[in-house]
C-alpha cells in the first residue's frame, strides 16, 4: 500500500522518498536506530536512494542513534573497523557458505535424517565487507579448525540461525558424528533428533533453502594491511589469514542471497549483532523478522 508506514504512528528516518512511498527504517528505539544505521550502510540498501536523499536518511538515523546514546560516526560506511592492534576484530565473528542438505534416514529409521554438508572452505579468499568488522580479504588455514575440534568437538552446538531464531531459540538440532577437516573444509554429519521443530526445517534443507554458518573467535592470524592488488584481490584490500580459531557453535541459516555473490564465505557478523542487540528490546516483538526483511536483512 502506497505510503504504508508499517511499524504505525512512529518515527521513520525513511518518510517514503522511494517510489512506492513505503516509510522505512523506523528511529523511535535504540535497537531500531542501531539497526536502521547498519542497514542504510550496506551498498544495496543505500543505492536505493539520491545522494541529497541518502544524506537526510543517514542524518535522521544519527540524530536519532545520539538520542539514545548510541557511539558512531557520520562517517561508518567509510570505517575500516580495525581494532588497536591495526587489524579487524577478533571476537564474536560469524562467517556462512552456501549449501546445507539433509540425507534421508536409513529404511525403518523415521527420523528426519542428517544434516550434512562442509561449514567452511581452505584457501579460499573472501572479500569481507561489515560494519562491525571493516573491509579486507580473509581465508581460512587448513589447520585452523583442529584444536577446537579436538578439544571441543564432542560438545559442539549445532543451532538454527545460531540459537536466535523467533520460534526455535536455542534448541539444538542433533550432535555431530562427523566433524572433520578435509581438503577442502570442515566436513560435518548430524544426526537430527526425532523433534517436531527438525521435522518443520527438514522440508527447506532438502530443498537447499539454508546455508551453513559458523561463530568464532580468532585465536591466531596472519595480517597484511598493505597487501598489494593481486588476481583474488583486485582492490588491494588489506589481508588475513586465519591460522587458529574457536567456534563454540554452527548450523543452518537464513541470510539474503546477494545477486552476484560468489559461493565463497561471506560475514554475517552485522546480522548476528543486529539479532543480538535487538533480542533484550524486541524478543517478543514478532515484527522483527518482518523489519529484517523490510530494510532488506
Amino acid at each position: 500500500m502506497a505510503g504504508d508506514a508499517p511499524y504505525g504512528n512512529v518515527d521513520y528516518a525513511d518518510e517514503g522518498l522511494q517510489a512506492d512511498h513505503q516509510k522505512r527504517y523506523p528511529i523511535d528505539t535504540k535497537a531500531h536506530a542501531m539497526a536502521a544505521w547498519t542497514f542504510i550502510n550496506e551498498a544495496k540498501n543505500a543505492a536505493q536512494y539520491s545522494a541529497k536523499d541518502l544524506a537526510l536518511v543517514k542524518g535522521r538515523i544519527l540524530a536519532a542513534c545520539k538520542k539514545f546514546g548510541v557511539d558512531t560516526s557520520e562517517n561508518a560506511a567509510d570505517l575500516d573497523g580495525f581494532d588497536r592492534r591495526g587489524g579487524p576484530p577478533r571476537d564474536g565473528l560469524v562467517r556462512a557458505i552456501s549449501g546445507c542438505e539433509v540425507r534421508d534416514a536409513p529404511a525403518g529409521d523415521t527420523g528426519p535424517g542428517t544434516l550434512h554438508g562442509y561449514l567452511a572452505v581452505f584457501n579460499q579468499w573472501s572479500e569481507i565487507n561489515s560494519q562491525h568488522e571493516g573491509h579486507f580479504m580473509e581465508r581460512l588455514a587448513p589447520d585452523a579448525f583442529n584444536g577446537t575440534i579436538a578439544n571441543h568437538g564432542s560438545r559442539m552446538k549445532v543451532t538454527f540461525n545460531h540459537g536466535k531464531d523467533p520460534q526455535l531459540g536455542d534448541k539444538v538440532l542433533g550432535i555431530p558424528t562427523v566433524l572433520q577437516p578435509d581438503a577442502h573444509g570442515v566436513r560435518y554429519e548430524v544426526p537430527l533428533f526425532d523433534t517436531s521443530y527438525n521435522r518443520d526445517l527438514a522440508p527447506g534443507l532438502r530443498a537447499g533453502a539454508y546455508g551453513s554458518s559458523f561463530r568464532f573467535n580468532v585465536l591466531a592470524e596472519n595480517f597484511n594491511k598493505r597487501a598489494k592488488a593481486s588476481e583474488y584481490n583486485p582492490k588491494g584490500l588489506p589481508e588475513r589469514t586465519v591460522r587458529e580459531l574457536h567456534m563454540p557453535e554452527f548450523g543452518p541459516v537464513t541470510f539474503p542471497a546477494y545477486e552476484g555473490a560468489s559461493a565463497g564465505m561471506r560475514s554475517m557478523t552485522d546480522r548476528f549483532y543486529l539479532l543480538e542487540g535487538a533480542a533484550i528490546e524486541l524478543r517478543a516483538d514478532p515484527r522483527v523478522e518482518e523489519f529484517l526483511i523490510l530494510i532488506g536483512g
